[in-house]
């Protein structure tokens, strides 16, 4: 007896633990309007009526009625007209919609409902369905956190009338065994025989009940699946009912698809037998359904489906956040100390000027990217050694197309500044926020931020950075000989102009030193000269080289003395040439010939004598440049010493003592004639 007892036991728990896996394995339902609920709602007599402005939303100010579902004729709520309009509404409160994965409307109807969710149509018929209730995929997006609003409007205009639904939610569009939520299902070509062929049949698990008709080769016979939420589908199992079998084989064929919007795409055939058979996807695909088509039938019975079963997984949200940046150190350059920063306290340009960390900021790709401060706050970690800080710090000027963003950070040593210290590699990460405290950019953690000197920290307080300057753009072309000898040394000469205002500006702070030029002349093999801050020492007043206009020329010409520059331009090449004007640091106008611009002149004859007779080149260039072209001292001869007299040695020395003895010989007679006197 006991023995009997423990197995009964045992049995009992083993049907309890199925029960609650059976209970387990579908995504919780969540109702959030149940059939039967209350409504507020207002019915017309006039089925032309429209609802009153603002019943969306509840913001309307009509004197609604309260009644329970289901309305109509002969119903719990009736409004005790023969034909009719009539606007139902309802709220309900869900405390964190993004829990919610898939909605289904269950609606049962006469006639022509229209829904909305928060404002939004989710569903609309004509005619009636009144038989059973209807289910619709919603989208679980329209839920919003806090209160929800659902309104209806039906009417009845040929007697009878009935309107209830329900609105349920799942936190999750895959069950825990792996199938797929449904919302529905719909058919095609078959019959309609009432509920004994309905397209839900195939979502009950329960082989005796189906969806089909008698067989019809020439027409398209088909059941479409409905997900709650389109998924990542990867397996799918049909089955027929196991009536009509034939002498041999498969009872028919089913082609299955999977259904994305509005495409169908076919994934697999299976064979049909009450058991199911399968279609297995080695890789997964996108599908907001799936749809089985009878192809052929061997059976005696219906051809039918009986079960569909659609397996998957959820779509993976795309992760959201801040573009990636990169970011390094500008030109290796790390931090500097520079004069010409509008926030120096000294001057621009004056010594020791405020140091600075040059950024090089570019998109995921590479390119430039450009990130306007005014509208973004930018937060900057700066780590060494173990320790990090963070500054919440906009860049002080910027350098779109070269990438440069510069940040002065030691304008003081408070909250949001930072003191480099000499020699110490720095890891710097960038966060770049909208005005919505939302993160629009962010880049890795980088090192490579080098302090090569001691920063200055002012004692004044920084001063707002005026906006970036524009770049003139000046038109740059040959003028008279383009290249030639002329005066003992070899010249190119150079046309440049901008309108005319500029380049009268231009022209007279070039004269007084306001403004310096730097020259770039390149070949076509890509060999260049830089000449930089070009001092316009062979530029005379009789020749005309700056000026608005000259020998009725509009512009301005500048001769570049190449032959002063260590610059030996050969005629087998062509030389491009780039002018660049600056303020102190500051880049005012620049400016670039056409490839190749620069060359012989066939009709000039200084351009034809350096054709002829090649370049002039000086033995001692005053403005030597080195290879790395930078300005260099030209050579100075040593200077000349006076000739010293070689020292004595050998026989010179013993004609030397023998003289000196005679000498003294000669001195000793003429004292001792002197004595004798």
């Amino acid at each position: 007896m006991k023995k009997f007892l423990s197995l009964a036991l045992v049995f009992t728990l083993l049907l309890s633990t199925f029960a609650m896996l059976s209970v387990s394995s579908s995504a919780e339902d969540v109702t959030l309007i149940a059939k039967g609920s209350e409504w507020e709602y207002l019915a017309y007599e006039d089925a032309t009526t429209a609802a009153p402005e603002g019943w969306l939303t509840g913001e309307d100010t009509a004197e609604w009625s309260t009644g329970t579902a289901p309305f109509g004729e002969g119903r719990t709520t009736d409004f005790g007209y023969a034909n009719y309009v009539a606007y139902l509404r309802t709220t309900f409160t869900v405390e964190d919609a993004s829990a919610y994965a898939a909605l289904t409307l269950s609606i049962i109807y006469d006639e022509d409902p229209v829904v909305y969710l928060n404002g939004t149509e989710i569903m609309s018929a004509t005619g009636y369905k009144d038989s059973a209730y209807t289910d619709f995929v919603v989208d679980a997006s329209l839920l919003v956190d806090g209160e929800n609003i659902v309104c209806v409007k039906f009417s009845e205009a040929y007697g009878g009338s009935l309107l209830d639904l329900a609105l349920t939610a799942k936190d999750s569009v895959i069950n825990s065994d792996g199938s797929i939520v449904t919302a529905g299902a719909t058919k095609e070509g078959f019959a309609d025989f009432g509920g004994t062929n309905a397209a839900t049949n195939v979502l009950d698990g329960d082989n005796s009940s189906c969806c089909g008709s008698g067989w019809n080769a020439g027409t398209t016979q088909a059941v479409t699946v409905i997900f709650a939420a389109p998924v990542m589908l990867d397996k799918v199992t049909v089955s027929c009912k196991n009536e009509g079998a034939p002498a041999e084989g498969a009872w028919g064929t089913y082609d299955v698809y999977a259904v994305d919007g509005e495409t169908e795409t076919k994934i697999g055939t299976v064979d049909a037998y009450p058991d199911g058979r399968s279609v297995e996807l080695a890789e997964a695909v996108k599908a907001s359904a799936v749809k089985v088509v009878i192809t052929s039938w061997n059976g005696s019975a219906w051809a039918a489906i009986a079960d569909i079963w659609a397996y998957g997984s959820a779509i993976e949200a795309a992760p959201e956040g801040p573009e990636v940046i990169k970011i390094a150190s500008w030109w290796n350059i790390g931090w500097e100390n520079w004069k010409n920063s509008p926030n120096n306290p000294n001057g621009a340009g004056a010594e020791p000027g405020v140091t600075q960390m040059l950024v090089e900021i570019a998109d995921a790709d590479g390119a430039a990217i450009d990130i306007d401060p005014a509208t973004t706050t930018w937060k900057v970690t700066i780590s060494a050694n173990g320790e990090s800080k963070t500054i919440e710090m906009d860049p002080a000027t910027r350098d779109v197309g070269n990438k440069l963003y510069r940040f002065e950070t030691c304008m003081g040593e408070g909250e949001n500044q930072f003191v480099p210290v000499k020699d110490t590699d720095y890891t710097v990460q960038i966060t770049v926020y909208g005005e919505d405290g939302a993160e629009l950019y962010k880049s890795e953690a980088t090192s490579g931020f080098v302090c090569k000197m001691d920063p200055v920290v002012p004692e004044e307080e920084p001063v707002d950075p005026p906006v970036e300057p524009t770049v003139g753009t000046l038109t740059i072309a040959p003028k008279y000989d383009s290249i030639g000898n002329w005066r003992n040394y070899t010249w190119f000469i150079v046309g440049y102009s901008s309108d005319a205002e500029a380049n009268a500006d231009i022209n007279n702070k070039l004269k007084d030193g306001t403004y310096t030029l730097k020259v770039v002349i390149a070949d076509e093999t890509g060999k260049t000269h830089t000449i930089s801050k070009y001092a316009f020492d062979h530029v005379d007043e009789d020749w005309g080289a700056v000026g608005a206009t000259h020998w009725g020329h509009d512009g301005s010409y500048l001769r570049i003395c190449a032959s002063d520059y260590g610059i030996a331009p050969s005629a087998d090449h062509t030389y491009t040439v780039t002018f660049e004007i600056y303020e102190g640091e500051t880049l005012k106008h620049a400016g670039t010939s056409a490839e190749g611009a620069f060359g012989v002149n066939p009709d000039n004859g200084n351009s034809v004598a350096w054709q002829e007779n090649g370049a002039i080149v000086l033995d001692n260039p005053p403005y030597l440049y080195d290879e790395a072209q930078q300005p260099v001292d030209p050579p100075v001869d040593p200077p000349v010493e006076p000739p010293v007299e070689p020292p004595v040695t050998g026989d010179a020395t013993a004609i030397i003592a023998v003289l000196a003895l005679v000498a003294l010989f000669g001195a000793a007679i003429v004292t001792k004639k002197a004595f004798v006197k």
